[in-house]
C-alpha cells in the first residue's frame, strides 16, 4: 500500500481535490482517473482502492493504528 499526505496553504483547494479523488464531489472540468478508474464513470472501483481519514475525524483511541486505518479504509 501506499500513503499520501496534500500539504497546502488554506483556500489552495487540498479538501475540494481530496473531495474529487474520494468520488464526494464531482470534477467541473476534466477528468480524474485513480489507479486507472475514472471517478465519476467508476465509483466502486475507485472506492475500493482509496481511504480517507479527515483532519477533523479523531481516531479512535481503542484501536490500533492499522486498526484505524483499515476502519477508514472501508469506509
Amino acid at each position: 500500500g501506499e500513503l499520501f499526505g496534500l500539504l497546502g496553504p488554506n483556500g489552495a483547494g487540498k479538501t475540494t481535490t481530496i473531495n474529487v479523488l474520494s468520488c464526494l464531489l464531482n470534477p467541473t472540468s476534466g477528468s480524474v482517473i485513480v489507479g486507472g478508474y475514472d471517478v465519476e464513470k467508476e465509483q466502486g472501483k475507485v472506492k475500493e482502492l482509496i481511504g480517507v481519514c479527515p483532519q477533523d475525524t479523531a481516531v479512535f483511541s481503542c484501536l490500533t493504528g492499522r486498526e484505524n486505518v483499515e476502519l477508514f479504509g472501508n469506509l
